[in-house]
């Protein structure tokens, strides 16, 4: 599965993502010109304008395959933390085998933007552990 350490609130969204990675449209990824690139995909992240349409670009960064890059996840606990989507962005962060310090800083981020102190101080904890 895609996370390891899935939430019960959470998981229901997880296979609601898998589901709409699936719906995607099939692509050839052998052929660069039938989909968008790295940075593409990251100026994309950028533009969405509601929860609904990160959801669908998250969708398509799983779908080929940039589901543990760093930068993509790092815009992603961003971008659902800016609509208030911090339980999204736990999601993202998560399912990532081993965060490094940016990461664990976004996720920080995150909480502390969706006024959510003790959360973070929390997670810090658990940072300095690591």
């Amino acid at each position: 599965m895609f996370m390891r350490h899935a939430n019960s609130k959470l998981k229901p969204h997880l296979q609601s993502l898998s589901t709409l990675a699936s719906r995607t449209p099939s692509l050839s990824f052998t052929k660069p010109q039938n989909f968008p690139n790295h940075q593409n995909l990251l100026g994309l992240l950028s533009s969405c304008k509601d929860p609904k349409n990160l959801e669908q670009v998250h969708a398509v960064l799983i779908t080929a395959g940039l589901g543990f890059d760093i930068s993509s996840n790092t815009h992603l606990i961003n971008h659902y933390s800016s609509f208030q989507k911090c339980q999204l962005s736990r999601l993202v962060f998560d399912s990532l085998p081993n965060p490094g310090v940016i990461l664990w800083n976004s996720m920080i981020r995150a909480y502390t933007r969706t006024n959510q102190h003790k959360e973070a101080l929390q997670l810090y904890r658990v940072m300095r552990e690591n």
